[in-house]
């Protein structure tokens, strides 16, 4: 009798056990802002309205963030060596957003970033500079954030201008402000645009996940890696392992956040935010400058 019982009460504790986790990795899944995995193969299943737990910034917020002109593109560079290495990055507001008063943003950076030798681009160059002494390291830093909400407005005069920058190396950080239901025509043209790159040289690419979490997105972008041959470099955990990337939850963070009129400024990395995507995305491209060798 007392094992029949042992047993009964070892079944009952299982279920209430499964029930539980299942309802704590819902409850994270809702928290973080990851969307729920859709089952079907289809390109086009993984697309699901957007929740209101599912969204991190409002529209509203990235209207009034994005409300501005952005220059076709800017360059940045160290070193004045005859020889260079060229770096491409096509990002939006994280990898350079101009100052823009109405919003409290009032320098030039990748958002958060409290200076712009703060942002991950600077970082980064800087971080090259040193693999490569002997090079004069350029950056050339394009805000494709328009392309992101309209991947059909791309022109071909564009295309044709990143080509003849003749890049050795291609960063690309978006996806954040893609609509979700536009997904599927991003992704093609996020395709595309690789391969128009890619076309006749070789070129390493390095995409990297949205840093605002969305598994959607993140298969997306994962999707593009997989058909373009490139890097694949995973920036959402690091506000779901530490909130405080989040320039708006930085401890000592040296800009002024009482300026800011925008809440989204502040779900932007801040400068810690800032090293820690420099320092993923120099993981992969330390292995690609190493693997090469002749640079």
């Amino acid at each position: 009798m007392n094992t029949k019982i042992a047993a009964f009460f070892s079944k009952k504790l299982l279920v209430i056990t499964n029930v539980l986790t299942a309802t704590l990795l819902g409850f994270f899944l809702i928290k973080e802002n990851y969307s729920k995995p859709v089952s079907n193969d289809s390109n086009t299943a993984i697309i699901k309205k957007a929740t209101t737990a599912d969204k991190v910034i409002s529209e509203k917020e990235l209207s009034a963030m994005n409300n501005n002109f952005h220059p076709v593109y800017e360059d940045f560079s160290t070193g004045n060596s005859t020889a260079s290495f060229r770096v491409l990055v096509l990002g939006n507001s994280l990898s350079i957003h101009p100052a823009l008063e109405s919003i409290g943003w009032s320098h030039k950076s990748g958002m958060a970033a409290s200076k712009i030798s703060e942002d991950y681009v600077h970082i980064l160059l800087a971080k090259v500079s040193a693999k490569l002494p002997g090079k004069k390291i350029i950056f050339r830093v394009a805000n494709f954030a328009d392309f992101e909400r309209h991947p059909n407005s791309l022109s071909q005069t564009t295309i044709d201008s990143l080509i003849l920058y003749k890049p050795d190396m291609a960063i690309f950080q978006l996806g954040e402000n893609v609509n979700e239901e536009g997904l599927p025509l991003f992704q093609s043209k996020y395709i595309d645009l690789i391969k128009s790159l890619q076309s006749g040289r070789p070129l390493p690419v390095i995409c990297t996940t949205p840093f605002f979490p969305s598994l959607i997105k993140n298969k997306m972008v994962d999707s593009v890696t997989a058909k373009t041959n490139s890097f694949l470099v995973d920036i959402s955990h690091l506000p779901l392992l530490d909130s405080t990337n989040y320039a708006k939850n930085e401890a000592g963070y040296k800009g002024n956040r009482e300026k800011w009129t925008v809440t989204g400024i502040g779900m932007h990395p801040g400068d810690k935010g800032m090293r820690n995507i420099a320092e993923q995305i120099f993981i992969a491209i330390n292995g690609i400058i190493s693997r090469q060798g002749n640079w």
